[in-house]
């Protein structure tokens, strides 16, 4: 079974992501604590830095992104969901690959060596 963490990066550095999470496997409790490997941090920041690199936010930051963790055996999955601006309305189409704050993205990274393996936009 894998875990699932959604991230909420409070404040970029250079470096540095500081990030709050709540996991998603059962039911925890606000303000419990998670833990991530330092290879898994390593990959959350590989794939930040690309994401904010190349621009897929059209802010050029994470205000307006969930960030989805999935450990998947030797790999995590990075995914950057952008929020909508408004709720949709009753049968009204999302755009599907992104919203007005920028693209939705995928990374799978291998945490041996860190690396980012492949990405894909959502459809």
């Amino acid at each position: 079974m894998s875990a699932v963490a959604h991230l909420v990066l409070v404040r970029p550095m250079k470096h540095i992501m500081v990030a709050a999470a709540a996991v998603i496997c059962g039911s925890i409790a606000q303000g419990e604590t998670v833990h991530l490997t330092g290879r898994e941090a390593e990959a959350i920041r590989l794939a930040t830095s690309d994401f904010i690199t190349k621009h897929y936010s059209r802010s050029g930051d994470l205000r307006h992104y969930t960030v989805e963790l999935e450990r998947q055996g030797k790999n995590v999955e990075i995914a950057f969901l952008a929020d909508e601006p408004r709720p949709l309305r009753a049968n009204e189409a999302g755009t599907g690959s992104g919203t007005a704050y920028g693209l939705h993205i995928t990374y799978i990274v291998s945490l041996n060596p860190i690396k980012i393996v492949r990405f894909y936009f959502a459809r």
